[in-house]
């Protein structure tokens, strides 16, 4: 598991747990507490219908959005396209939103990944994706 992802079931977890010794997924995969759970998906994998209000899609073409990540950040140029990539992901899901969640009583979290973070070799691109950004570990709290 990716270590913000390990962070982020730990946020969780830990604010969710039934007793203090007893990690919750033993609860959630015996059956004795009921999943609660949401899904995250735009932020590591970002797609326009999903993400329509993030800068990242201001002033591209519908045809190009329309296509996905890879192609956005070609839109505008590798290292361009990367930043604006970068600020999504800093700041489309950030610790006070994993606090929320955990706070609101849920004690699943879904966070969608692209196949390319599997270490695929012979992609097509050169381009830091959401492997490089996970394992800057950002500063999520346990």
């Amino acid at each position: 598991m990716m270590p913000i992802l390990r962070t982020v079931a730990a946020l969780v977890a830990a604010t969710t747990a039934t007793t203090a010794h007893v990690h919750v997924q033993i609860h959630l995969r015996a059956g004795t507490v009921p999943a609660r759970g949401v899904n995250l998906g735009g932020w590591l994998v970002a797609e326009q219908w999903m993400t329509w209000d993030s800068p990242i899609w201001s002033g591209v073409l519908a045809n190009v959005s329309g296509q996905g990540e890879y192609q956005r950040i070609m839109y505008r140029g590798a290292e361009a396209g990367q930043a604006a990539f970068d600020v999504h992901r800093r700041t489309w899901i950030t610790e006070g939103h994993i606090q929320h969640i955990a706070a609101s009583g849920l004690n699943l979290v879904r966070v969608p990944v692209g196949y390319w973070i599997q270490g695929c070799s012979g992609l097509p691109r050169q381009l830091a994706t959401e492997v490089v950004w996970l394992q800057q570990k950002p500063n999520f709290k346990r």
